[in-house]
């Protein structure tokens, strides 16, 4: 079988558009066959031909071990917009793995864009679910995404809040700007750390000078997340 699976990856290899469907969705689902970032790359071409190859993708979550379920939730996000494949993900946003919680939280997000979808994922107990959900919804200007934002910016993880500052920074809200040098300035390196990420993330020379104080930071892991902020800096 491992043979059949090596001889069909070598098919598709050579043109992905002309590939046998089932087998092409079979192939992509095993992370032993392609690397992640050529199975994107396949996938993208592949699309091409089969429109519906994120829902075929999609539909096989539910019998794939964890790295494979990963595997397939990576190509998801690169070729789908999660339109056609909700109620798949919100099924897998219940799996035991958070790492697939988290992953079908950001991937679920870019389709639903909604305030209310917003709030309830943040009664997730999972950290990374809700800071996903808050990073899929970057950019959005939909009404009331302002007020969930807020919330977000209340929540325990200081990774939820970087995520909401970001989110803010993106619609062109100077308001948070205290609150991000707040956070810079907080006596726990957990929160330093994640407002030398959010300064990075959004890419404003603004932050550059508390960014290099962070830099200095006596906590090994501020300092390095501040010094790859200041990298990113245009």
């Amino acid at each position: 079988m491992r043979e059949s699976l090596q001889q069909i990856a070598a098919e598709i290899e050579a043109n992905p558009t002309k590939a046998n469907r089932e087998s092409l969705v079979e192939a992509l689902s095993d992370p032993a066959l392609f690397t992640r970032e050529r199975a994107i790359e396949i996938a993208r071409q592949a699309a091409a031909a089969e429109p519906l190859l994120d829902v075929k993708l999609a539909r096989r979550l539910a019998k794939l071990d964890a790295d494979a379920a990963e595997h397939v939730l990576a190509i998801l996000e690169a070729i789908s917009d999660g339109s056609r494949i909700a109620v798949i993900l919100g099924i897998v946003s219940r799996h035991p793995n958070p790492r697939l919680r988290s992953k079908a939280a950001l991937l679920a997000g870019r389709y639903n864009k909604l305030p209310q979808w917003l709030e309830s994922q943040l009664q997730a107990p999972d950290a990374r679910v809700r800071a996903n959900a808050v990073e899929a919804l970057w950019g959005v200007e939909a009404r009331g995404i302002g007020a969930a934002l807020r919330h977000a910016l209340q929540d325990p993880s200081p990774r939820v809040v970087a995520n909401a500052l970001v989110a803010f920074h993106r619609l062109g809200d100077a308001s948070i700007l205290p609150e991000m040098f707040t956070m810079a300035r907080s006596p726990k390196p957990a929160d330093r750390a994640a407002a030398a990420w959010a300064m990075g993330e959004s890419g404003d020379r603004l932050f550059l000078p508390i960014l290099k104080e962070l830099s200095a930071d006596p906590v090994q892991k501020v300092a390095r997340m501040a010094s790859r902020a200041i990298k990113r800096m245009p």
